[in-house]
Formats: structure tokens, sequence, C-alpha cells
């Protein structure tokens, strides 16, 4: 697993994430994680014992934060244990140098970030969204990591800069895909999901506590 995380951490990749960030607030990368670490991840959540820990997706923040199946519908676990098996704890190291780049890069006082297990079952989907909350602004950066190929429908769209109706790009989920773009500038839904959808979503953030909004 250490010469995975070496090949993950390649400086180069890390430089291509920050300039497509500052020239378009996106970048995507097929393959990004090798296969076997994808299903690593994956087996971490979808057993039996797991999938009871889940629970329906919600939409807004904290104490105000409710379901709502006519904008969201999916089911999500935070993870809060990293250390549970390498897999997590190398994917943690690599978000830290991650997170590290691009602090410095656009000099964001990030100092954590969170991260969920999601699931995108027959059905499912997520409207058009932004990912930084008008009235808590600490998300800046968002990151998805795609565990499986879903074959049919649950593609990300993600839209101009600005706009709520331009595309900018539609990202078909497949096994090892990396997204990541600036959390206030790119609108972006799930479209809805015909087979199932395995996912890791995180957010840099610049606070401090761990409110999970």
């Amino acid at each position: 697993m250490g010469d995975f995380l070496n090949k993950l951490i390649d400086a180069s990749k890390l430089d291509h994430i920050n300039s497509a960030l500052e020239e378009s607030s996106w970048f995507f990368m097929e393959n990004y994680l090798e296969d076997h670490l994808c299903d690593s991840l994956r087996e971490s959540f979808v057993d039996k014992e797991n999938l009871a820990s889940f629970s329906k997706s919600k939409i807004g923040r904290g104490s105000k934060s409710s379901e709502n199946s006519l904008i969201r519908n999916g089911l999500i676990r935070w993870i809060e244990d990293w250390n549970q098996n390498e897999s997590l704890s190398e994917l943690n190291k690599h978000l830290i140098k991650m997170m590290k780049s691009i602090g410095s890069y656009f000099r964001l006082p990030l100092k954590r970030f969170e991260a969920q297990f999601s699931i995108y079952s027959k059905g499912g989907f997520y409207n058009r969204h932004l990912d930084q909350h008008q009235n808590s602004r600490h998300r800046h950066i968002s990151i998805c990591l795609y565990l499986n190929d879903c074959e049919e429908g649950g593609e990300l769209i993600l839209y101009k800069k600005g706009s709520q109706s331009e595309v900018e790009k539609i990202i078909k989920p497949r096994k090892g895909t990396l997204v990541v773009f600036i959390s206030k500038d790119i609108p972006h839904e799930v479209k809805l999901v015909e087979s199932t959808r395995h996912s890791i979503t995180s957010w840099f953030r610049d606070d401090e506590t761990i409110p999970f909004v």
C-alpha cells in the first residue's frame, strides 16, 4: 500500500489539480485510484452490518438539515475513523497532502476535511446545488472519488461557474475517477441513478469544529 501512496501523492498530480482549479474551478481525472483500492474502500462500508449504520441523505446544515426526497435521495455515512483499515488510512494521508497543496497554492486557511461514503441506489438523485451553504462558508474545496462503475445513470453534471443552466462537464461515474472543484463556484447535480453508485465525497474546510454540515 505504501508504494501505491507514493504514486498517488506524486507532486505533478497535485500541480495539475491546482492549475485546473485556478483556470476553470474544477478538475477531473479517470483512473486516479487503482481498482484494488476502490474495492477495498467500498468493502469497508457495504457489508450488511455496516449498511445498517447508513442514514438517509439530508439537505441544509446543522440543526436545520432535513430530509427532502424531492431534492435528494440517497444514503450516507460520515467517515469518523480513518484508521479502521489500511485503505482508509492511506486515503486519509493523501487527502491531507492534497488539502495542504491546495491551501498553499491558493493561500486558503484550510484546517481539516470531512468526508462521507454515499450510496445512490436505483431511483437516487441529487438536484442542482452548491456545496458551500449561503450562511456557512467554511467549505472551500469539494472532492468526489468513485468506487465502482455506475453502468446506467448517476452522471455528475458540473455547471459553468456562475451559471444555473449552462453545462460545463458531464462525468460518468467510473471506478477510480476523481473530481475536485471549488465549492462556492460550481453548481452541480447527480442525475437519476439506474444502477448502484458508490462514492466517497469530502470537503476541505477552514474551521476547526466538526459540525458535519
